[in-house]
């Protein structure tokens, strides 16, 4: 135990069952080291228009949604300092053509349009529509 420096879960954090979560993290912080920080990216919020789309659409979506303040919540809760918070991804993500995660692949040299009109799609709106919730967090 105690012997990991770093642990990214990158969209997993909403595919673990919410009575499921708490033992999760916890164990995530008894394998880090003092010191050690985890990284949660792209955890979809309940607040995404995509996935309100999706579901309305009957397109698949996630079956569980994480409030930004609930993804923060669950953290502290294994006393873990959450030093960094941010979200992103303000276009719909199911359309290829303008996320930006998988815009290299299909835009190749204009990749860098669709992530610069995403951000400006967040500062325009307040980050309100935006699809993921990502943190960075040490434990002490």
């Amino acid at each position: 135990s105690c012997s990991i420096d770093g642990i990214i879960a990158y969209a997993v954090y909403e595919h673990i069952e919410p009575n499921d979560r708490g033992m999760w993290l916890s164990e995530v912080a008894r394998c880090l080291k003092p010191g050690g920080v985890l990284l949660i990216a792209c955890c979809p919020r309940p607040e995404a228009i995509t996935e309100r789309i999706a579901r309305t659409l009957g397109l698949p979506c996630h079956d569980y949604l994480i409030s930004a303040e609930q993804l923060v919540s669950d953290v502290r809760s294994v006393t873990m300092h959450v030093e960094e918070q941010w979200l992103s991804h303000h276009l719909p993500c199911f359309l290829p053509y303008v996320s930006p995660m998988v815009a290299s692949s299909y835009l190749g040299a204009q990749a860098g349009f669709a992530s610069e009109l995403d951000d400006a799609v967040g500062r325009w709106t307040g980050s309100r529509w935006a699809h993921h919730s990502n943190l960075i967090a040490r434990k002490p």
